[in-house]
């Protein structure tokens, strides 16, 4: 369909529309306009669109339908990749979950639930970010150390000393040889984050990740 038909079409439906109250604006945009490396290669789809039509290429001679397929879905990620590091918004979550697409481990737990989620945004009830929004007087945890921040919750606070205990030595129990528990720091990043790599597998993330399910269930914060 040309410019001229998807014109046509347009002015049909808003008149359609404005039977019915319903003001629209129709404006035409080049989106390619001004910007060399989308022009040519708008001007090349063209090209080969025009060959393919005219019998000078046979499409399937070119690419397979399934190549399509996966060069539709890479173009895809990487767009999506390329809007989550732009995003200003998501930096927390961004440090946390580095790669769109990244499958997650979730809780099935309601209150467990919201929990972690809260702590994977970057938005929880804990003091920190409670005194930053103005419903906390103080960003000093009750244990009377410092900030009450997701680290600190997860990690240091003496508070909860038995159930990170409980959670720790069945994560090293569950998932690290001898050698592997001397090298590995269990940080809030180790905990919330999906992160596997050289040194943990995904299938001990999961289990880390029960862990951190069954340690948010037991201390009954509100996080």
């Amino acid at each position: 369909m040309n410019k001229p038909d998807v014109l046509e079409l347009l002015q049909s439906q808003a008149k359609e529309l404005a039977k019915m109250n319903v003001s629209i604006y129709l404006a035409w945009i080049l989106g390619h306009a001004g910007i060399e490396g989308n022009e040519r290669a708008d001007k090349l789809a063209k090209d080969m669109s025009e060959d393919i039509f005219k019998g000078r290429i046979s499409a399937t001679s070119c690419i397979s339908m399934n190549s399509a397929l996966q060069i539709s879905a890479e173009i895809i990620y990487n767009s999506w990749q390329r809007k989550w590091e732009c995003d200003s918004a998501s930096f927390h979550t961004r440090e946390l979950v580095s790669r769109v697409g990244t499958r997650l481990v979730f809780p099935d737990d309601p209150d467990t639930l919201v929990s972690y989620c809260r702590l994977l945004l970057g938005d929880t009830m804990l003091k920190d970010d409670s005194f930053r929004t103005g419903t906390s007087d103080s960003p000093i945890c009750d244990c009377g150390i410092e900030r009450e921040m997701a680290d600190h919750f997860l990690v240091r606070c003496s508070r909860y000393s038995e159930a990170r205990s409980v959670m720790k030595n069945y994560i090293y129990e569950m998932c690290f040889s001898d050698n592997k528990k001397r090298h590995l720091k269990l940080t809030d990043s180790v905990h919330l984050a999906p992160a596997w790599d050289s040194s943990i597998t995904k299938k001990a993330d999961r289990e880390i990740k029960n862990a951190l399910f069954q340690f948010l269930k037991t201390v009954n914060c509100k996080v």
